[in-house]
């Protein structure tokens, strides 16, 4: 079977965008950086304060993310553990098995509330999520997306959208 488009935190990347054709960005945010509450920057005796104090640790992050691709650049000694679940990647932050966890923004501030124990510490890259089409194809059913975002942009749909399932999941 065929597939008209993929929808799923999919970061628009250089890489990405020689293969696949990006709608406009329907988020826009940051990579983040959350490591066990004992070692927060409000706990003294932390050696983590930012990504740089973790560069031979272990962190989990999700298996062929631009997370990971940006991990393994900036940190060749790191000891990536490459993941595929979100919450997966926190029960093992706080049972000890890595020493933090680096995912997007969002997914980050839901699930560290769910997990507890964990705290966000530190915040870097920016990035935007738009939904995938195969390269050269479907450029209707892209440009109708590309419409449908804008306007729900420009009447503050998606911003309310944004503030009801990412900022304040709870209230949902």
């Amino acid at each position: 079977g065929t597939v008209d488009f993929a929808l799923s935190s999919l970061s628009i990347t250089e890489e990405r965008a020689k293969s696949i054709d990006f709608s406009i960005p329907y988020y826009d945010g940051n990579i983040q950086l959350c490591i066990r509450r004992e070692n927060s920057p409000q706990d003294d005796r932390t050696i983590y304060r930012s990504l740089d104090d973790l560069a031979t640790s272990k962190v989990a992050t999700y298996t062929g993310s631009s997370q990971e691709r940006a991990l393994e650049q900036k940190y060749p000694k790191m000891q990536i553990q490459r993941m595929d679940d979100d919450l997966d990647m926190l029960k093992s932050l706080v049972h000890g098995m890595c020493e933090a966890v680096v995912l997007d923004d969002y997914t980050m501030k839901y699930y560290s509330k769910q997990v507890g124990g964990v705290e966000i510490i530190d915040s870097f890259g920016d990035l935007s999520f738009g939904i995938a089409f195969k390269k050269g194809k479907n450029s209707e059913l892209r440009e109708q997306f590309n419409r449908f975002i804008g306007e729900i942009e420009s009447n503050g749909t998606l911003l309310q959208m944004k503030e009801r399932w990412i900022e304040d999941p709870d209230n949902s």
